[in-house]
């Protein structure tokens, strides 16, 4: 096993890149497998560049008569930016073992340091603690509509989560648009969409037919009325 100032393992690599004060994304992960440039598909997380990647699209390029590449559109997994990346067909590429963990919502803390990080404190069913950046992983919006208890999927590479999948959302409607007296925009007339109240107090847009003491279905993080339930 690689040592790394005297520390071994892969712990011994975490200890020393705090110590050597490294940022996040230079630390060391735990390999998998790899797989060779032609080879990699949507899903895959792979560590490059001394970063962990979400593969989000696969394109194989040619330019000239010989020369091709895959080109692949990445997140990165820590800062949640995307990026471009090139790699040979027959270029090994190093990939991370994905772990999928169902957790429960249990608080949601806005953080008073100059970032106002959005962070939610879920629970597995080993009653472990995972807390996820909202706004890192694309899914602060859909906070508002999610109280404790909800449910999400949240998948992990290295245990660092770089994905959530989120249960739709149930809320009642306490006013629409007949009683707040306003459409939304270009959009209503067109799509037959109104502005509804919800009872946590947001806003969103729902089917015309939508009425007071109606419940909406809303996909998250999307912000989209699946389905108006009616007794």
């Amino acid at each position: 096993m690689i040592g790394f100032g005297g520390l071994r393992g892969w712990s011994g690599a975490r200890q020393w890149c705090r110590q050597e004060r490294c940022p996040a994304y230079v630390q060391a992960y735990r390999f998998a497998y790899s797989k060779v440039g032609k080879d990699l598909k949507k899903g895959d997380v792979i560590q490059h560049k001394h970063k962990m990647f979400e593969v989000l699209k696969v394109e194989h390029s040619r330019s000239g008569k010989r020369n091709s590449t895959m080109q692949v559109q990445c997140k990165d997994v820590v800062r949640g930016s995307r990026v471009m990346e090139r790699f040979r067909p027959d270029e090994n590429v190093e990939c991370l073992d994905v772990t999928v963990t169902e957790v429960q919502l249990e608080s949601v803390e806005t953080t008073r340091d100059r970032h106002k990080r959005v962070l939610l404190h879920c629970k597995d069913d080993s009653f472990d603690d995972i807390v996820l950046d909202a706004k890192k992983l694309g899914i602060d919006r859909a906070v508002p509509y999610m109280g404790e208890g909800h449910e999400l999927v949240v998948f992990m590479a290295d245990e660092e989560p770089y994905r959530v999948r989120i249960e739709d959302a149930i809320h009642e409607v306490t006013k629409a648009v007949a009683d707040a007296g306003r459409v939304v925009g270009s959009r209503a007339g067109s799509a037959g969409l109104v502005s509804v109240q919800l009872a946590n107090g947001q806003n969103i847009d729902a089917p015309h037919h939508t009425r007071a003491g109606d419940s909406v279905r809303i996909v998250l993080p999307d912000l989209v009325v699946k389905e108006v339930l009616r007794d």
